[in-house]
């Protein structure tokens, strides 16, 4: 396998979606630092991410002119693309900045331990699940079937999305980020949709919190948004 493949259109074929880890292994033994089309970077090896993790301000994310370089100017009609691409160069933006903090503010050591009750009946939901077919003697994906749900889980209860609609906001987020690593052009349209199926769902969240806050994500954000003077900036994702 060459070392010059893009990765997000690897992990985008059918039978890498399937069972993407050989080339994971792949990627973390012969490419480590991968350099996307689109211009970022995927570690998979451990010590290459906790160095990362450790140095945020040492990393410069691209502006939006090399994102839209690396991500072909013929896909500025795609709204996914469009989305993708700005959220990416907002990270430099002050903007950023200001619903970062946000967020960190939701997220204090006291307000994670309260999720603790929710997180253990999310645990025992899915073992119930999980038991009677590990006695049975079946191999389980502990990836797939536990750690996967399990985020999706407590990020849909952190966030505010309930849990109807937690595998749809989970499935729809994965196509709409299919957009960048693709020269499909079907792929990228059904992007488009899931782009705009996204947007209109967060948009009507927005709407709700705004009428009756809750004690969730969305309502901390919508709060910090009309609580100071209206951004102007096109990168900013709570304006509008």
């Amino acid at each position: 396998m060459s070392a010059t493949i893009d990765a997000l259109d690897e992990l985008a074929k059918p039978e890498r979606r399937q069972d993407p880890y050989p080339f994971l292994h792949w990627l973390r033994e012969h490419d480590p630092v991968h350099r996307t089309r689109c211009g970022f970077y995927l570690l998979s090896n451990y010590d290459d991410v906790a160095y990362a993790l450790q140095r945020p301000d040492a990393f410069a994310v691209p502006d939006e002119d090399a994102m839209w370089r690396e991500a072909g100017s013929g896909k500025r009609s795609h709204p996914a693309v469009k989305k993708l691409v700005t959220a990416f160069a907002a990270k430099n933006h002050p903007c950023y900045a200001r619903l970062r903090a946000a967020i960190a503010r939701d997220m204090t050591p006291a307000r994670v331990l309260r999720l603790r009750p929710r997180i253990l009946e999310h645990l025992g939901n899915i073992f119930d699940d999980l038991g009677p077919r590990l006695v049975a003697g079946e191999t389980v994906d502990l990836h797939a079937e536990v750690s996967v749900p399990l985020t999706q889980y407590v990020f849909a209860d952190r966030v505010g999305v309930p849990d109807v609609d937690r595998a749809w906001i989970a499935d729809t987020i994965t196509l709409m980020t299919r957009a960048l690593g693709t020269a499909d052009e079907e792929v990228a349209l059904e992007a488009d949709r899931a782009s705009n199926a996204v947007e209109d769902y967060f948009r009507e969240r927005v709407s709700e919190r705004r009428s009756a806050p809750r004690d969730d994500l969305i309502t901390r954000l919508v709060e910090a948004h009309d609580g100071e003077d209206e951004c102007s900036s096109r990168f900013c994702g709570s304006c509008g």
